[in-house]
């Protein structure tokens, strides 16, 4: 839904990064599924994505569905529960400047859900194994 969103507002760079995350989300488990590894998809999705921001580019703002795209990408290679919610915030953060530039209120919610269930995780497995 957030691709028709993206396409409606006319953030296109948007639209095709949600798209292409679909199909590497896809992908990914799939992978996982058949116990291979993702490495080799983490590079050929790397190079779509940059591909498609060229192709969609709306000047620097599609720098952060680019980048936000890309670090989710190489975030949801790691096996880690801890690396990968470390590396989802910087997605979240530049993910949400990009819906409020772009409009995308609901992406703007979402992002903060997310966020929030970062900070969650991080007070149940992180925060309070320390204190124990």
């Amino acid at each position: 839904m957030f691709v028709v969103q993206f396409i409606l507002l006319g953030a296109y760079t948007g639209a095709m990064m949600n798209g292409i995350g679909c199909i590497r989300n896809l992908t990914y488990a799939r992978l996982v599924e058949k116990k291979k590894d993702v490495k080799t998809a983490v590079i050929i999705f790397s190079v779509i994505i940059i591909a498609l921001g060229i192709f969609t580019w709306n000047g620097p703002v599609s720098l952060l569905a680019i980048a936000g795209k890309l670090l989710s990408t190489l975030s949801y290679a790691f096996k880690n529960p801890r690396t990968v919610r470390r590396f989802t915030i910087p997605v979240c953060i530049v993910w949400a400047v990009y819906d409020l530039i772009c409009s995308s209120y609901a992406g703007v919610l979402t992002e903060v859900f997310t966020l929030s269930s970062i900070a969650i995780a991080y007070f149940r497995f992180e925060y309070k194994a320390t204190t124990d």
